[in-house]
């Protein structure tokens, strides 16, 4: 008897991975979209694999930051007022997930999903022309000043649930070199795959 196709549907980064594991797995595919593959939300990630991206955007800074990001256009958390009546009850909702204990535990949630991103993603195009393009790095963040990055403190803690310590760098030697700061007594944090990094 013939096996029948497994069908996937969106040809985002999930969806084109569960269709490669799937061949591999000796499976029939059919792969849909309604767009052109790679794009959705995998269009917009500029090409990293955040292993770093473990704390989500509901976190109990969220409750200090919400009123800077309602009026801020190209913020992750801009509403247009007139949608005000019909989202406030899923506003309400995820608002009450930005809380120490619920931050959390998405956290930890998050860390098994994105830890072996890189590993995935090199297994998956292992063999491939594709290869060369999954490389290791560090990640720097830059901050304009010691303030600033003690202000964030919180979500360092998080990302130190997942292992990822930052070996901080002060002064303008921090932020020479890793971003167009310009002239700043910053903060540079660079995190590496397993903790500190030289």
């Amino acid at each position: 008897m013939k096996q029948k196709p497994i069908i996937v549907i969106g040809a985002g980064m999930c969806g084109v991975s569960t269709a490669i594991w799937l061949q591999r797995f000796g499976h029939r595919v059919i792969l849909i979209d309604k767009g052109q593959p790679g794009m959705g939300a995998s269009f917009g990630n500029a090409g990293l694999l955040a292993q770093w991206a473990v704390d989500p955007v509901t976190s109990p800074k969220l409750w200090w930051k919400a009123p800077k990001y309602l009026t801020q256009r190209n913020s992750p958390f801009f509403m247009k007022w007139g949608h005000l009546p019909s989202m406030l009850p899923w506003l309400v909702k995820y608002m009450s997930h930005a809380n120490d204990n619920d931050t959390r535990q998405i956290v930890r949630g998050v860390i098994p999903i994105v830890s072996d991103a890189v590993e995935q993603h090199k297994s998956l195009v292992r063999g491939t022309t594709l290869e060369k393009w999954i490389v290791d790095s560090k990640f720097s963040f830059v901050y304009p000043s010691e303030a600033a990055f003690k202000q964030d403190g919180y979500s360092w803690k998080m990302k130190a649930l997942a292992g990822l310590i930052p070996k901080v760098i002060l002064g303008a030697a921090g932020a020479r070199g890793r971003a167009n700061t310009g002239t700043c007594d910053g903060v540079s944090c660079r995190i590496g795959r397993a903790g500190p990094c030289d």
